[in-house]
């Protein structure tokens, strides 16, 4: 089942990567999980290393250039109840 996610993510990334502009992707935290270590060439299996709040924003990109793809920055659990606080 793992390896099939992994496929789909890698195939939704090739489609990604295949546009020339920004991308805004909504899923289920733990398929994001995998996309984000997928997108950064880790295997699957680190996805369970991440953390991901509900309803966290997550930005995913490059470094030097196209073939240095990196995890820019994840929102955390206590900037999620930051967040929360100021739009009430």
């Amino acid at each position: 089942m793992l390896r099939g996610v992994a496929t789909r993510s890698d195939r939704v990334i090739a489609r990604i990567r295949a546009v020339a502009s920004n991308v805004l992707v909504f899923a289920h935290r733990d398929i994001l999980r995998i996309l984000i270590v997928r997108w950064i060439a880790l295997p699957v299996l680190e996805a369970r290393r991440l953390d991901l709040a509900t309803t966290s924003v997550s930005t995913l990109g490059y470094d030097h250039g196209l073939d240095e793809p990196v995890s820019a920055c994840s929102t955390t659990r206590d900037m999620h109840s930051v967040a929360v606080q100021t739009i009430r």
